[in-house]
């Protein structure tokens, strides 16, 4: 599962992938497309279609614990937010998704900075681990 973050000047997520309650390895889950980086829970397979959804909005159809929140360089110091419908909007901040969004939202909303957050849900959440990775959202 996962932990992404937005403290509204950084995303944080953490690297852990799971499957079912299997831990099954490590990846870098704050990734780079052509306009600036997304993060994604949910099936990794979804995760990697998105990147083309971003690009040109192919269709897709994500599974049911699909989230995402992506950066656009056509639209600077916004993060978008959008579920399993595809439809993208502007996020109230601050805002976690994945797993570990029940631990890391309300510290958050307490002024924790986002890889305080993450760091916070990956001690108390079993399905979120490993390294921390961010992006200073400008």
């Amino acid at each position: 599962m996962t932990v992404v973050a937005y403290d509204g000047k950084t995303i944080a997520a953490e690297r852990l992938i799971t499957e079912g309650d299997f831990r099954v390895g490590y990846e870098k889950k704050i990734l780079p497309w052509s306009r600036g980086v997304y993060a994604c829970r949910g099936d990794v397979d979804d995760g990697n279609r998105f990147e083309g959804w971003l690009e040109s909005r192919d269709k897709f159809k994500p599974g049911k614990e699909f989230e995402a929140m992506w950066t656009d360089s056509d639209k600077p110091g916004k993060v978008f937010y959008a579920n399993k419908t595809l439809t993208p909007w502007v996020h109230p901040v601050p805002f976690a998704i994945g797993s570990g969004a029940p631990v890391a939202t309300p510290l958050l909303w307490e002024g924790y900075t986002a890889v305080e957050a993450v760091k916070a849900a990956c001690k108390y959440t079993t399905s979120c681990g490993g390294k921390i990775d961010t992006f200073e959202v400008k």
